[in-house]
């Protein structure tokens, strides 16, 4: 993995393959989950449907990422 930062601040994560970026994706989305259910009621996040999250979705169905974060105070939209 590689990481740089853009002009305006952002950081851009580079992962060497395609299965580790959804698994890295998978675990920071369940770190922001648990940051916001601690201060909130509720997560919100829009998904896309279709082949490209796939492997995000794959990933969020295994144990580690699975049981990371309470679902049901997780409202998910799905858009295209």
């Amino acid at each position: 993995m590689t990481t740089s930062q853009t002009p305006n601040g952002a950081t851009v994560r580079i992962e060497e393959t395609i299965p580790k970026m959804a698994e890295s994706f998978a675990e920071d989305l369940i770190k922001a989950i648990r940051r916001r259910l601690a201060e909130a009621p509720f997560f919100s996040i829009a998904l896309t449907g279709g082949k490209t999250p796939a492997l995000l979705y794959a990933a969020l169905l295994e144990p580690a990422f699975a049981d990371g974060a309470d679902w049901k105070r997780v409202k998910v939209f799905f858009g295209d």
